[in-house]
Formats: C-alpha cells, sequence, structure tokens
C-alpha cells in the first residue's frame, strides 16, 4: 500500500486508511 500523502488526491483511498487507525495514516 502506498502511503496516505501517495494517494492523497484519492479521496476514496483516505477514507478507506481512516478505518484503520490514525497513527498507522498519519504516522
Amino acid at each position: 500500500m502506498k502511503s496516505q500523502r501517495e494517494v492523497a488526491p484519492d479521496a476514496i483511498e483516505f477514507e478507506y486508511d481512516l478505518a484503520e487507525p490514525p497513527e498507522k495514516v498519519w504516522r
């Protein structure tokens, strides 16, 4: 999986990652 910043343009991917712990998404 690519970093959140890499898929930033993809709002769908962003929301999907939000389901996981914020620490894993932002850190």
